[in-house]
C-alpha cells in the first residue's frame, strides 16, 4: 500500500505513520479513562480496530452478542480477533441468556428488524458492563457522531448532550458509564487501519437489515460528502459541539420495574419484548 492520504491533515502518511495517527486519534477521545473496560464487538471494521488498539494499553472484556441471526454468525471472526490481540471473545448468546433471538422478536412483534436489534444491543451492552462495574466502549465512528449531531438538530436539540467521546455513568438506574474510542476516527480509516495492521473482520452487511431507503446511511453517506469537499469539517462539527450549553431537563432517571436498568417508561422496551415473546410476565400490579 502506498502513503495513505488525508484530506483533514493534507499529508501523507507511510503504513506505520497512518497506524499512529489514527491511534493518537483514539488517546484523544480516551483522555483521562483508565481501564479495565468492556469492550463490545462486532465483527465488523470498527469495532475490532477499536479492540485491537485499546488491548494495547487497557485491560478489557471483549464480548460478543450472538443475536441469533441465521446466515449472520461472526464468532469466527471474532474468535480469530481474539487470538489476534491475545484474549478470548466472551460470547453472550442471546438465546441463551435472554431466551429469544432478533429474528423472533421481529416477527412476533411485527417491527423492522434494525428497530429489535437497537433495543437488544443498547440493553444488552450496558447490562454487560454495568455487572461488571467497567465502562462500556462501543466501535461508534466520527461519521456516526457527525451524523448524530445532524439528526439531532434536525429533532431532539437535548440529545445533543450525549455526542461526547465519554459519559458519565448513572448507579440510580444501573447505567455504566461509556467511552467512544474512535470518536475523532472515520469510518474509512478504520479500514485502512485494519488492512495494514492484519485485523481480523467481516465486511458483510446484516442480511436483516432493512431493505430501500435508509435515513442515517443517506445522511452518513452524504455528509461524508462534504468532509471530502471541505476536509476537516466533521473534527470542527464535533469539537464545536463542547462549546453548547445543552441543558439536562428537570426530569428525574426512570428505572425498570422488572429489571431495573434505565428506561423512560414504567417497562423497557427490552422487557416488553420478553413480554410480549411471553418469557416472563408483567410485573405485579398489587
Amino acid at each position: 500500500m502506498g502513503r495513505i492520504y488525508v484530506g483533514e491533515t493534507g499529508k501523507r502518511y507511510r503504513e506505520e505513520e497512518f497506524l499512529r495517527f489514527v491511534e493518537r486519534r483514539v488517546e484523544k477521545a480516551m483522555k483521562g479513562v483508565h481501564g479495565p473496560l468492556a469492550v463490545a464487538v462486532s465483527g465488523g471494521k470498527d469495532s475490532s480496530v477499536m479492540a485491537y488498539i485499546l488491548a494495547k494499553k487497557y485491560e478489557i472484556y471483549p464480548f460478543y452478542i450472538d443475536l441469533g441471526i441465521e446466515g449472520f454468525d461472526l464468532r469466527s471472526v471474532v474468535k480469530e480477533l481474539g487470538r489476534v490481540i491475545g484474549m478470548e471473545v466472551e460470547i453472550v448468546d442471546l438465546r441463551k441468556e435472554y431466551g429469544f433471538t432478533v429474528p423472533q422478536a421481529s416477527q412476533k412483534l411485527g417491527r423492522a428488524p434494525c428497530s429489535v436489534c437497537g433495543v437488544v444491543k443498547r440493553y444488552v451492552m450496558n447490562a454487560y458492563a454495568w455487572e461488571r462495574g467497567v465502562p462500556l466502549a462501543t466501535g461508534h465512528t466520527m461519521d456516526d457522531f457527525v451524523a448524530m449531531t445532524w439528526n439531532n438538530l434536525a429533532g431532539e436539540v437535548k440529545y445533543l448532550r450525549y455526542v461526547r467521546p465519554r459519559l458519565p455513568g448513572d448507579p440510580r438506574v444501573k447505567l455504566a458509564p461509556r467511552v467512544r474510542p474512535l470518536f475523532y476516527v472515520r469510518d474509512r480509516w478504520n479500514r485502512i487501519y485494519a488492512e495494514i495492521a492484519g485485523i481480523p473482520y467481516s465486511p458483510e452487511p446484516c442480511p436483516l437489515k432493512s431493505v430501500g431507503f435508509s435515513t442515517t446511511a443517506w445522511i452518513k453517506e452524504n455528509l461524508g460528502k462534504i468532509e471530502e469537499r471541505i476536509p476537516g469539517s466533521f473534527v470542527r462539527v464535533l469539537r464545536n459541539l463542547k462549546k453548547l450549553e445543552v441543558k439536562e431537563g428537570e426530569e428525574e432517571p426512570r428505572t425498570c420495574k422488572i429489571c431495573g436498568y434505565p428506561t423512560s417508561r414504567e417497562i423497557c422496551a427490552f422487557c416488553r419484548i420478553r413480554m410480549a415473546l411471553g418469557i416472563i410476565n408483567p410485573p405485579d400490579q398489587g
